[in-house]
């Protein structure tokens, strides 16, 4: 493993094919767009406000639950990764060999980012992470499925990285 190409240097790509032409400059738009649409997802879907939620990697899929409990908004998401603060590391979801194969292909589509950025990152299972990459990694990543946003969860001493596709009201 070549952590230390893991790690996001803010530097111009790599002059691969169809590659962003500036990589600082792409990641700092990831973020901006990120920022905007958390705030769209918060305004008109009370992202962020919800208590209780399921998050069911294996279905992609969120769902955000009620007080009661049922289910009230559910969303489609593409897993992204996630990130350890205590190894500063990341994982890519498309390589955790936990998941079900069809979890890992919809993630997988993110390896694509290796030729739209020139960044070897992308294809690296995993590697050395801290958290600005953590956020810089979702940001860019949403960017590049043109997703809604980001849902990101606390598991214990795990950040998971998720993003969400589509939004709808929740079958009652």
């Amino acid at each position: 493993m070549r952590a230390a190409a893991f790690l996001i240097v803010l530097a111009a790509a790599c002059g691969a094919p169809d590659s962003e032409p500036d990589y600082e400059t792409f990641v700092t738009t990831s973020l901006v767009e990120l920022d905007s649409k958390q705030a769209k997802l918060q305004a008109e879907h009370g992202l962020g406000s919800w208590k209780n939620h399921d998050l069911d990697l294996e279905a992609c899929s969120l769902r955000f639950l009620a007080e009661d409990g049922s289910p009230a908004l559910t969303a489609r998401i593409t897993p992204i990764g996630t990130f350890r603060a205590a190894d500063s590391s990341w994982q890519w979801f498309w390589a955790d060999s936990a998941l079900p194969d069809a979890t890992r292909a919809a993630a997988a589509k993110l390896k694509t980012l290796r030729q739209r950025t020139g960044q070897e990152m992308f294809e690296l299972a995993s590697g050395a992470a801290d958290e600005r990459t953590a956020w810089q990694l979702a940001a860019v990543s949403v960017r590049h499925l043109d997703a809604l946003g980001c849902y990101h969860k606390k598991n214990g001493d795990v950040d998971v990285f998720v993003a969400i596709d589509a939004l709808m009201p929740a079958p009652r």
